[in-house]
C-alpha cells in the first residue's frame, strides 16, 4: 500500500529551533481546532506520555499556501514514538466510518512504522 498524499506530504515540517529534521522521519500533523478525530488522537497521546512539548515544529503547507494563523497543530513522529502510533490508531478508529480507505491507510502506515 502506498501512503496517500493526505497522510504524508501535505505539510512542510521544520524544527522551530532551526535544527534539521530527520529526512527519514515519518510525521503526521494533527489539526486540533477543527478536527474531532485529531482531538481524540491527542487525548490518546497525552495519556501515553508524561509531558507534551508544544512549539517544537513550524508547520507550513507544502503547496505554498498559508496555514491558518489561528490553527492549532500538533506533530506526531510515528517512526520513533509508540505514543504517536497509538494516537494515530485512535485517529483511524475515529474516521473509519466516514473515510474507511483513509483509516486503512493510517493503520497500514502505523504498522510499517513500528
Amino acid at each position: 500500500m502506498e501512503i496517500a498524499e493526505e497522510l504524508y506530504g501535505k505539510y512542510d515540517i521544520k524544527k522551530a529551533n532551526g535544527q534539521p529534521t530527520d529526512p527519514k522521519a515519518q510525521y503526521f500533523v494533527l489539526r486540533l481546532d477543527t478536527d474531532p478525530a485529531a482531538r481524540a488522537a491527542m487525548l490518546t497521546y497525552a495519556n501515553e506520555v508524561e509531558a507534551v512539548e508544544y512549539g517544537k515544529y513550524d508547520i507550513k503547507k507544502a503547496n505554498g499556501q498559508p496555514t491558518d494563523p489561528k490553527a492549532q497543530y500538533f506533530v506526531l513522529r510515528l517512526d520513533t514514538d509508540p505514543a504517536a502510533r497509538a494516537a494515530m490508531l485512535t485517529y483511524a478508529n475515529e474516521v473509519k466510518t466516514v473515510e474507511p480507505e483513509f483509516a486503512a491507510q493510517i493503520r497500514w502506515w502505523v504498522g510499517e512504522c513500528g
